[in-house]
């Protein structure tokens, strides 16, 4: 018999195939088809069953809850609750979103012994807790930041559990190679040149307004809802510091004039590219940092469209950009390179930086541990409603070792 974890997580899947049904339609300029639209009823027919299921499963578990907590002599006892840590957690962090202090008791120890940050606002002389959102949201979440974001989708992101400066070692050894050397001769000496960034904690938040009518008659959505919502959010404001941020109190980013990735090639065009100049650019990154699975290509998505127009050259016709027939398109590339869609690279345009190429696992964005999320049980409540805070905190910076580099238009 599947778990109530496992129902949602169903629930959860079934909700990101519909969201990316709509999306490669919206992408394509296009309703959806026929075939799409039976797809699109067929998954929300499976959603409403899953529905129908976890909370029949939840009742049962309340029931066995309930004959559990009769002892021999008739009396309440509290009884012992046989699933898993992860499966208690999000029941409790469901029930605390969705009723804050009046959730049950359970919930409330549950949530108090996985760790909480109380915050209490004088203004308002409330208190709300904070507490870190459950594994299977974090897993959606981050889903949401990758899909909004080509920065966190591309880069190598870090999960600290302390917010403090943070040191990471890195060392450029591209240059070095080992000595040939006669019998019984000295070694010489080849030492490592090591050199450090420091990442800080830079705290991003968003809140949005639900009303008590829409949070009573919800039955599964609205920590999902919440979840996804904000997390889009999170995710656009974190892809536009990790891309054009220039490292003053936030992130630096890829396009920072200091710290961000160098020139290596420039257009001969402020207004074009050409097929040649992105084959210059690949081979101005060091072979080195040219074969890992996170070398890729990054522009927004009018510079794709100019690139689908290129051909390999003037006496090959053949388009340099090469689609995947497989669903999804994950295999398309340009000079045999995969590549990531950010909306936050500048479109093609006098002087602006409109390429990116190299290793982007060398992009290290530091994350603090998981969000967290805040519900603002008094705030609003004069107007019946109650607002929903979701907090993280992030910093990023680019290892300055030319792993990845810049095409940028004259």
């Amino acid at each position: 018999m599947k778990s109530v974890a496992d129902l949602r997580h169903e629930y959860l899947n079934i909700r990101e195939q519909m969201r990316d049904l709509i999306n490669r339609a919206k992408g394509e300029s296009r309703d959806l088809s026929d075939e799409e639209n039976g797809q699109f009823m067929k998954m929300h027919e499976d959603q409403e069953k899953l529905d129908k299921a976890i909370q029949a499963r939840s009742i049962i578990t309340g029931m066995d809850a309930q004959v559990q907590g009769q002892n021999i002599l008739g009396m309440n006892v509290e009884p012992e609750d046989t699933r898993s840590n992860e499966e208690q957690y999000f029941d409790a962090f469901a029930d605390f979103m969705k009723n804050g202090q009046r959730a049950n008791k359970r919930s409330l120890n549950v949530l108090e012994k996985r760790g909480t940050s109380t915050i209490t606002t004088e203004t308002t002389g409330g208190i709300y807790g904070g507490y870190a959102v459950p594994e299977e949201l974090d897993r959606e979440w981050t889903k949401v930041l990758k899909q909004y974001g080509g920065m966190m989708s591309a880069a190598r992101v870090i999960r600290t559990q302390t917010g403090g400066t943070w040191n990471h070692t890195y060392t450029d050894d591209t240059a070095t190679a080992a000595l040939l050397t006669v019998e019984a001769s000295a070694t010489t000496l080849q030492d490592f040149s090591f050199s450090r960034i420091e990442l800080g904690s830079y705290t991003y938040r968003s809140s949005v307004l639900l009303s008590m009518e829409e949070i009573q008659d919800e039955q599964v959505g609205v920590v999902g809802y919440l979840n996804e919502m904000l997390g889009i959010r999170m995710g656009r404001a974190l892809n536009t510091a990790f891309t054009t941020g220039d490292g003053s109190s936030k992130p630096t980013g890829l396009l920072a004039a200091s710290g961000g990735a160098p020139t290596g090639k420039t257009a001969a065009s402020a207004t074009a590219i050409t097929s040649t100049e992105i084959l210059d650019l690949i081979h101005s990154v060091d072979p080195a940092y040219r074969m890992g699975p996170n070398v890729r290509l990054m522009f927004n998505d009018s510079t794709l469209a100019a690139i689908k127009k290129l051909q390999l050259g003037s006496s090959d016709s053949s388009p340099l950009w090469v689609p995947d027939m497989r669903s999804g398109g994950e295999g398309n590339t340009i000079w045999g390179y995969n590549y990531v869609i950010n909306q936050d690279m500048p479109t093609i345009a006098t002087g602006v930086k409109s390429i990116a190429f190299g290793d982007f696992s060398y992009y290290v964005i530091r994350e603090v541990r998981t969000p967290t999320f805040v519900r603002l049980n008094e705030l609003y409540m004069a107007n019946l409603s109650q607002g929903f805070l979701a907090f993280s905190r992030y910093d990023a910076k680019l290892i300055p070792v030319g792993a990845i580099k810049l095409l940028v238009q004259a």
